[in-house]
């Protein structure tokens, strides 16, 4: 398989004053190995090169798959073993392999981007005409190198990497700094794990239930605090894990190979909880007099104030799916309603911002990949044109709210955009919104003031295939929301320190050519 696709953004942080367009071109090739040695035994192997044209040092001279300073290479998308019939029914798959599940809404192979995604581990699966059933285990963090030369990308590389900085002539440690040169949070091992259970009553509705878990280990804090004062949480950062858990159940009965219905209307509906611990420590609600204690750094001087009072912190977040369709003969009218929830103060006990997960999320809420299944409600009605040999055509029109107005605007990996739209991490209610600064409210912002409206966006993709090349063109139009335009155009700041300016319009554009072989 061979994948060329030129792209374009215009103005995606819809600020007049930030040259933020940017076009590029990107290209994924894959060829792949596969042997059945036995019946039973089955292994696979997928070499991928995926590359940004022009992006290495010996592009401008035409020698940049063969310098020493080039960043990109051949990689191994997946590398698997499958024995079938291990222990009765049970299949076991071994290795680099591709997940993906449902719409791929929380576990998918992310195809669209350049690079995609695979995991490493042990797959479990049990596939009958009823029901089919597989549990995974992943490992997506090591904190520990091997003794091969293998190096890892996590953990500690040195404890307490510090600098201890005086003025000269200076006899009092009160004016002297402490530096670190690592993050104050270290991530170690993290392992991604996996329930999903599909039941097949009929052709005409299947019956996914599954559950996702997801865990992290953090290691000590690096700072001066723990060098040289009793550690001051309740619990040591090392001690800590991040447990998320995921349940959910999907209906649909979009039941072929590739997710059509065998009847002219379709639906799919997903729903999803999590729950657990994030490790984290924080003021409990119940403490509204903010009782506190202070200490001082014996090394820097400085004052450490925390509170006497904990609670861990957990998760208690949602998302939920709803994709219907009809089809008359060549043409589908479809509508979409789509919710992840928000957090309305993140400094409190809970974490009611959704997790996306592992997802594919390009094309879930619009073209322009502006959004994820976090802290959003999405409204889509859509029409699809499906003309056989002269190709395929699909209009989309979408508008996107925040679910809670408090939060912020996630991407599409599920990341915060910081500064991207009007927030109040810890849920400002009272604040007198007229205020003014010379930074602003930042995201500290009076309720009253934050915008519900992230973008209005209108898709259109048209693909057909041509000389045994499959071509698509895609092109979205995004309009920003009142949650945009009140952080560009901030009333919180003074007009002389104002540096943005709203421009309500972005543009996505791209052209994409494959041939499988």
């Amino acid at each position: 398989m061979i994948r060329i696709r030129p792209e374009a953004r215009y103005n995606y942080d819809f600020d007049k004053f930030k040259n933020d367009n940017i076009s590029f071109v990107g290209a994924k090739a894959q060829i792949w190995i596969e042997k059945e040695f036995t019946q039973n035994m089955k292994a696979r192997i997928v070499l991928q090169d995926s590359a940004l044209w022009g992006g290495e040092k010996g592009s401008i001279i035409g020698i940049d798959t063969a310098n020493d300073n080039t960043r990109q290479s051949v990689g191994i998308r997946e590398a698997w073993v499958e024995s079938k019939e291990l222990i009765g029914a049970v299949t076991l798959q071994v290795g680099r392999q591709i997940l993906k599940y449902g719409d791929e809404r929380l576990v998918g192979a992310l195809e669209w981007n350049n690079v995609g995604r695979s995991f490493n581990g042990f797959r479990l699966k049990i596939d009958k005409e009823l029901f089919s059933t597989h549990a995974w285990i992943m490992i997506v963090g090591e904190q520990d190198s091997d003794v091969a030369g293998n190096s890892t990308n996590l953990g500690k590389r040195n404890s307490f990497p510090i600098q201890y900085n005086c003025p000269p002539n200076s006899f009092s440690s009160s004016t002297c700094t402490l530096t670190t040169e690592l993050s104050k949070q270290q991530q170690g091992d993290a392992t991604f794990t996996g329930f999903y259970n599909t039941f097949k009553p009929s052709d005409l509705l299947h019956i996914d239930a599954y559950y996702i878990g997801l865990y992290k280990k953090w290691l000590p804090q690096n700072n001066s605090t723990i060098l040289l004062l009793p550690n001051p949480e309740t619990i040591p950062r090392d001690s800590r894990y991040d447990q998320l858990h995921t349940f959910g159940f999907r209906l649909s009965n979009k039941t072929t190979p590739d997710k059509k219905a065998k009847i002219p209307f379709d639906f799919s509906i997903e729903y999803a909880i999590q729950n657990g611990k994030n490790g984290l420590n924080v003021t409990p609600n119940w403490d509204i007099l903010n009782t506190n204690v202070s200490t001082v750094d014996p090394l820097t001087g400085k004052t450490v104030t925390n509170s006497i009072y904990k609670e861990k912190q957990s998760y208690d977040a949602y998302a939920f799916a709803f994709d219907i369709g009809y089809t008359i003969g060549p043409f589908r009218f479809g509508g979409i309603y789509d919710i992840g929830s928000g957090d309305p103060n993140r400094k409190d006990g809970k974490v009611a911002t959704f997790s996306n997960l592992f997802h594919s999320n390009h094309g879930f809420f619009g073209e322009a990949d502006q959004v994820s299944w976090v802290n959003m409600v999405g409204k889509s009605v859509n029409f699809t044109w499906d003309g056989g040999k002269f190709g395929k055509l699909k209009i989309a029109y979408w508008i996107i709210d925040k679910q809670k107005r408090q939060d912020g605007w996630y991407d599409v990996t599920g990341n915060l955009k910081e500064g991207a739209s009007t927030e109040s991490a810890t849920n400002e209610r009272f604040k007198d919104p007229y205020v003014q600064s010379e930074k602003g409210a930042l995201d500290q912002r009076g309720v009253i003031t934050l915008g519900k409206n992230l973008f209005r966006e209108i898709d259109m993709i048209y693909s057909f295939e041509y000389n045994h090349i499959l071509w698509s063109f895609g092109g979205s139009w995004i309009f920003a929301g009142d949650a945009v335009r009140r952080k560009l155009n901030d009333d919180s700041i003074y007009p002389e320190f104002r540096k943005t300016n709203f421009l309500p319009q972005a543009q996505f554009g791209y052209l994409m050519m494959t041939v499988q072989f």
